[in-house]
């Protein structure tokens, strides 16, 4: 009979069929005509088994001899039933049960019942399910005798699709299975060839016969490759090693770079500590730059080693990805394949010369770049950061009654540098915590000395070696002295 049917008639062709079957399974042997009490059962049961069977009636009556001798078959070997004008299974519970179970993840047995367009029908607990030829084996177009073989079978199988629409189809797999047993077969550290069956940004899948293993993006090549295909297409064959295999949820992980000869092989005869290189920024993290100054050989530039003054949230405030840098190498270890490197010792050190561009005590120009709980950061210059403790600004911003906003330019008095220590301290003048002066502007009691000569003037100690007159008190702002000893303390 042609495939190329009216969908209404193949439909209820299919549905006669499914009758004819039910009817064979429930006339006994010694009467040819069922009675009108069976034909008036066959009308109540028709719609009931077209609703629990879609797939069986969206499918025409088989195409093959095997086909048709496997329906014939179904009469005679079905096991004779009551009749009733009830299903013979509860469609509703089933449902339930069967949603439940792909939740779950769990397995059902159900047994093969004839072949069918697209696939093959299988019965659970009389209920008719669609087993796909996509889905019966881990081939993606298994033979025929594969699929006639399960017929008259039992076996496993997961619940791929319930239909939300009333027919409540249900399509079954048996992939997953039959792939965490193949699975188990493959073993860790066997090299074997494969072809890419397709490609993702984050890796290639590679078959390794009829089952497929991952490649991850950072295991395709010693050398950095951002997206897979950059150096793959479907369809190429490789060469790939299994990294690690997960029977339990069937994974396999691939290689392919172990295979290629390694950069980071005899690397200290190649790089060596205080060598000045340029090389391409090839990722930035917040924690630093990745730099490959070799090919296949990528160092880290931490990023406390970009700036000798900035304070630098993220390296991203100086470069990007794909930018040239100038570097020099800090340690190299074939062992661990790290280099470390560092941008800022290829630059000028503004801390040699810090004392004298922002002597102690002289007035700045800054602008609030990030606010942090003990203070706020401040930008000096393109090239020089310092830092305004809350100790060091006016009594408003100390108790939030005003707030500094990131981006507002103060003027302010440069308070402390210590070169030896990176360390530039700023604050608003004539409030500093060790100032003869409370942040109220009232002489500030305690025996505390007035260092430098007030206005604008930093009043710290000049002489950090001999500052045996300056009492905790001083260094203690009103508030926490008030917590520590009372009001007017």
């Amino acid at each position: 009979m042609s495939d190329e049917k009216n969908p209404t008639e193949v439909k209820t062709e299919e549905t006669a069929t499914v009758e004819q079957h039910q009817q064979a399974a429930e006339t006994p042997e010694a009467s040819s005509e069922p009675t009108p009490a069976a034909k008036e059962s066959e009308t109540a049961e028709t719609p009931a088994a077209d609703a629990a069977a879609p797939q069986e009636s969206a499918e025409s009556e088989p195409t093959t001899s095997e086909e048709k001798a496997a329906d014939s078959s179904d009469g005679a070997e079905a096991p004779a039933e009551e009749k009733s004008s009830e299903p013979s299974y509860d469609a509703e519970a089933l449902n339930a049960e069967l949603r439940e179970k792909k939740a779950k993840r769990e397995t059902i047995e159900v047994e093969g019942l004839r072949r069918v367009r697209g696939g093959i029908l299988v019965s659970y607990k009389n209920m008719h399910l669609f087993l796909p030829t996509s889905h019966l084996s881990l081939k993606s177009n298994p033979s025929e005798n594969e699929l006639l073989a399960l017929l008259r079978k039992k076996f496993e199988v997961h619940v791929h699709e319930i239909a939300k629409d009333e027919s409540s189809r249900v399509i079954v797999t048996r992939r997953w299975i039959l792939r965490k047993e193949r699975v188990k077969d493959v073993k860790v550290g066997e090299v074997v060839e494969g072809k890419v069956s397709s490609l993702t940004e984050f890796g290639a899948f590679v078959n390794i016969g009829d089952v497929d293993g991952m490649v991850h993006v950072s295991r395709i090549s010693n050398n950095r490759v951002d997206k897979p295909s950059d150096v793959l297409k479907k369809g190429d064959v490789v060469k790939v090693v299994v990294k690690d295999v997960d029977a339990a949820k069937g994974r396999i992980s691939l290689s392919m770079k172990e295979l290629e000869p390694s950069p980071w092989d005899d690397v200290e005869t190649k790089v060596q500590p205080g060598d000045q290189l340029t090389g391409k920024i090839k990722s930035i993290t917040d924690f630093g730059a990745y730099v490959e100054v070799l090919p296949g050989l990528e160092g880290l530039v931490h990023v406390s080693e970009l700036s000798w003054a900035r304070r630098l949230k993220t390296p991203r405030e100086m470069f990007k990805n794909g930018q040239d840098m100038d570097v020099q190498v800090i340690s190299v270890s074939s062992k661990d394949q790290k280099i470390s490197l560092s941008h800022k010792l290829r630059t000028e050190n503004p801390w040699d010369k810090m004392e004298e561009v922002f002597p102690i005590g002289s007035t700045v120009k800054g602008k609030i770049k990030e606010l942090l709980q003990r203070g706020a950061v401040v930008q000096l210059s393109d090239e020089v950061d310092a830092f305004m403790p809350k100790g060091k600004m006016h009594p408003d911003y100390r108790s939030n009654k005003k707030k500094l906003e990131v981006g507002e330019e103060l003027e302010l008095s440069v308070m402390d540098v210590v070169p030896d220590n990176q360390s530039l301290i700023v604050g608003m003048s004539g409030f500093d915590q060790g100032s003869d002066k409370d942040e109220k502007g009232k002489p500030r009691g305690g025996g505390g000395r007035r260092h430098g000569g007030g206005g604008r003037r930093a009043n710290i100690p000049q002489d950090r070696k001999s500052n045996s007159n300056v009492t905790l008190m001083d260094l203690l702002s009103e508030e926490e002295r008030k917590k520590l000893f009372g009001e007017d303390k």
